[in-house]
C-alpha cells in the first residue's frame, strides 16, 4: 500500500463508529478500535496483550477461528455469526459479527477483518 492509502485506512479504522479488529488466524488479536473497546468493555491492551485475556476475550477469539477456519474449508471469504457476549457491566449483548478473510498473495488466510 501507498503512504496515503495506509493513512486512509489507519484513519478510518479508528474512527468507525462500529467495533472492529484485525485478527490473526491463530486467534491473535493484532489490531482493535476505540468503538470496538467501547462495546465490550475493554481497553486495548485487553485484547493484545496475552496475560490481560479475559476468559470472555478468548472465548470471542475461538469462535471467530472456528468460523475463519469454516470460511476456509467452504472456500469462502465472509460469513456472519450472531454471539452473545457479556459486558463487564453485566449487560448482555447481542453481537452481529461479520467476518471477512483477507488472504495474501499465494491465497494463504493471513487476517480476519472482523466488524462488530
Amino acid at each position: 500500500m501507498r503512504s496515503a492509502e495506509v493513512h486512509n485506512y489507519d484513519f478510518a479504522f479508528r474512527q468507525a463508529a462500529i467495533g472492529m479488529a484485525l485478527i490473526a488466524p491463530d486467534g491473535a488479536f493484532l489490531e482493535v478500535n476505540p468503538a470496538l473497546c467501547t462495546l465490550l468493555g475493554y481497553t486495548p491492551d485487553h485484547f493484545t496483550l496475552p496475560d490481560l485475556l479475559l476468559p470472555a476475550i478468548q472465548e470471542l477469539s475461538r469462535d471467530i477461528v472456528k468460523c475463519g477456519e469454516w470460511l476456509q474449508s467452504m472456500k469462502r471469504d465472509q460469513h456472519r455469526i450472531d454471539q452473545h457476549y457479556y459486558h463487564p457491566s453485566g449487560q448482555r449483548l447481542s453481537l452481529d459479527i461479520r467476518i471477512s478473510l483477507i488472504r495474501n498473495e499465494a491465497g494463504k488466510p493471513e487476517i480476519y477483518f472482523t466488524q462488530f
